[in-house]
């Protein structure tokens, strides 16, 4: 097919590979309803009072079928124990797992990398700054 605009051919070009499409990151939440409704408001697929083995199986697929995903899951049952889980979030890659706080215990949340931070910077890394 020729284009009208430059006369060239469309799809792969002579000694090239033909370009792959990619799919689209899905953007999914998983944790109690009110919160995963929020995020359902920017565009994340909601996955309202799931459990950990609804967590589980949901990483297990987006594994195997080798999705790009980014998953915001509720603190709660973002800290189980599952095979999936261990291996999206040591692996990292397609699937991103983002630890939210709850909507019931925000100001007692606190994020596994803030942990990370302080064993290589020291506990001042954090502290507010005067």
């Amino acid at each position: 097919m020729v284009t009208p605009e430059d006369g060239s051919k469309s799809g792969s070009k002579a000694g090239h590979a033909p370009q792959r499409t990619r799919e689209p990151t899905r953007m999914i939440a998983v944790g109690c309803a009110a919160l995963v409704a929020g995020f359902s408001l920017i565009g994340a697929e909601p996955i309202p009072d799931a459990g950990p083995k609804d967590l589980e199986s949901l990483i297990a697929g987006l594994l195997s079928r080798k999705e790009s995903a980014i998953v915001f899951v509720e603190a709660g049952l973002a800290r189980t124990d599952g095979p999936s889980l261990r291996q999206a979030r040591a692996k990292g890659g397609r699937v991103v797992i983002v630890e939210i706080p709850p909507l019931d215990a925000p100001e007692g949340f606190e994020p596994p990398i803030e942990e990370f931070v302080r064993r290589f910077l020291g506990r001042q890394a954090l502290a507010p700054s005067s």
